[in-house]
């Protein structure tokens, strides 16, 4: 539970600096709760072999930065993939300013991967787009993609966020996280830091 903590503080400090970017670019462009296996849910990556993957639920988390007192408050939408082992494997995490139309999707991908050519990410079978990382922590390296109110429709009415990254041995890795419950944590109240209970090991 402590490593998600430690994930969702990690999110909400980067937010500045995030935003910050986004006022200079043109427009468009964790594991808290309980955990349990997604039933027939696609797991990543895409090769033979790989040991089960289990799914955080989508959950909400807004707070604001305590040291600045025109700080506007940010919420989080966030869900991550881990195997049995509590290994990290993939995450992805909306990321929504108070007042702000442009939106954030930020995603992570594990330690390993090639920094060049960065990330690919798409819903189902749309197109894919390309973003770069921009920083790495000790469970992963995340990339950022600035979307909008339509592109946060989609995802609410997809099946799944497909990441795709390049691994050390130059093969394209693939992860899939399924946006099933995203709508519902989306819309609902927030999840209180304090209050969230740590995860059940799977069994």
């Amino acid at each position: 539970m402590m490593r998600a903590l430690a994930s969702i503080v990690a999110l909400l400090a980067l937010h500045s600096a995030a935003w910050a970017q986004l006022e200079k670019a043109p427009p468009e462009k964790l594991r808290p709760g309980r955990v349990q296996p997604e039933t027939r849910a696609p797991g990543p990556p895409a090769t033979t072999g790989q040991p089960p993957v289990v799914f955080s639920p989508w959950t909400k988390f807004c707070g604001k930065d305590a040291n600045d007192p025109q700080a506007r408050p940010v919420c989080l939408t966030v869900r991550e993939a881990r195997l049995e082992t509590g290994a990290f494997v993939a995450g992805a995490a909306l990321i929504e300013q108070a007042g702000e139309e442009k939106k954030l999707l930020r995603v992570t991908l594990p330690l390993g991967m090639r920094l060049m050519p960065g990330v690919q990410m798409f819903i189902d079978g749309e197109a894919a787009r390309n973003g770069s990382y921009v920083i790495c922590y000790p469970n992963g390296c995340m990339a950022d993609f600035e979307v909008n109110a339509d592109f946060v429709g989609r995802l609410k009415s997809g099946e799944r966020l497909q990441l795709r990254g390049v691994n050390a041995p130059g093969q394209v890795a693939s992860y899939l996280l399924p946006l099933g419950g995203l709508a519902q944590a989306h819309e609902g109240p927030p999840t209180d830091l304090k209050q969230a209970a740590p995860p059940d090991r799977p069994k």
